[in-house]
């Protein structure tokens, strides 16, 4: 009877541990499963291929092929032009094309890649235009499970300056959504600027390099 109560006391005992302890995704460690069956291979290939041909995409600066997030399957980064890295990023997930718009609406905005966190620094606005002052529009993405996700976005509403020589008052800044104050504002902007200055981006091929898209990418089997 002492052995079958003991026993039970441990099977109890077991069970318990493995309900608290905790999994992959909460101690924030993402699990990238490989690239599983070829229909999913032919699936982005296919994917790729077509949305490169109805967006035509020879009128812009470049792209870049790669398993930049670990997840098996490779991303697609499109590059607008030579000046930004301006652009978009497909990706698949449960075998669904994806994208993240990556387009940079200003003329000192730019595309940032930090490899060693597996993160994306995207300033898409910074500047002011006759009257207005220090509007800017900064963002975080990292890789999930479940895609690119946003963790950090850092906008200033326009302020106002009337005599546009620099001397007007900001706008109202956020911080993940949440008003804050200039000074804390300013902290955080300084850091996202570090990011996008520490970040790289990627060697680009030439569209017009490639006469055919689906030919191209069967070289990622």
């Amino acid at each position: 009877m002492k052995n079958i109560t003991f026993i039970i006391l441990l099977c109890l005992l077991l069970s318990a541990c493995s309900i608290n302890e905790p999994s992959e995704i909460e101690t924030g460690e993402y699990y990238n499963p490989p690239m599983s069956a070829d229909s999913t291979k032919s699936n982005w290939q296919e994917a790729y291929a077509d949305y490169l041909n109805k967006g035509n995409y020879k009128d812009y600066y470049g792209f870049y092929i790669g398993d930049i997030n670990s997840d098996g399957i490779p991303e697609l980064v499109i590059r607008y032009n030579d000046f930004t890295n301006s652009g978009e990023i497909l990706y698949f997930v449960d075998n669904k094309l994806q994208t993240l718009d990556l387009c940079v609406v200003s003329d000192w905005g730019n595309v940032g890649y930090l490899e060693e966190i597996n993160q994306i620094v995207f300033l898409q606005w910074y500047g002011h235009t006759q009257g207005t002052f220090g509007s800017v529009d900064f963002y975080l993405y990292e890789w999930t499970p479940n895609g690119y996700s946003e963790i950090t976005s850092v906008i200033r509403e326009s302020g106002y300056d009337p005599h546009n020589d620099g001397s007007g008052e900001y706008g109202q800044g956020y911080i993940n959504g949440e008003k804050v104050d200039l000074e804390e504002f300013e902290i955080v902007l300084a850091g996202m600027y570090a990011l996008l200055e520490e970040s790289t981006w990627f060697l680009m091929t030439d569209f017009d390099e490639v006469e055919d898209y689906s030919d191209y990418f069967l070289q990622w089997n």
